[in-house]
């Protein structure tokens, strides 16, 4: 899910406009900002007392960064923008049946360096509730 929905917000014209292809998985690999981090944060899979029902529930942070907390906010908001209520539709082949937007949190983070500079970022927390194969036993 985390694949498709990287995918899915880098063909979001609103979301490439701020921040052009630096939409990355787990961590920020690079110093260019504005950029994106998405990070599987937790999750679920949807069961009954038969078993497995094919659905889950993963919650992604979305680290937005930015060179000033305006930036940021700027990315974060548009981000929101695109996610929070999608569905149902499709992320590249996923199924999703809603994205909800459940937490925005500012953040700060200092420099390795000891410098002043560091980074702005929001995390946009988001869950996704979408298909899945069931497992066969």
């Amino acid at each position: 899910m985390k694949t498709a929905l990287i995918t899915y917000l880098l063909a979001q014209t609103a979301i490439t406009n701020l921040v052009g292809t630096r939409i990355k998985p787990n961590r920020l690999d690079e110093t260019t900002l504005p950029a994106i981090v998405v990070r599987k944060s937790g999750g679920e899979h949807i069961r009954t007392f038969d078993g497995p029902i094919g659905c889950a529930q993963p919650s992604f942070t979305i680290r937005c960064y930015g060179t000033s907390s305006l930036q940021a906010d700027a990315v974060a908001d548009a981000v929101r923008l695109r996610l929070d209520g999608f569905g149902p539709g499709t992320m590249g082949t996923v199924s999703v049946k809603e994205v909800v937007v459940e937490d925005e949190d500012d953040v700060f983070d200092p420099p390795a360096d000891g410098s002043d500079d560091g980074f702005y970022a929001v995390d946009v927390d988001v869950r996704i509730t979408h298909a899945e194969t069931v497992p066969s036993l």
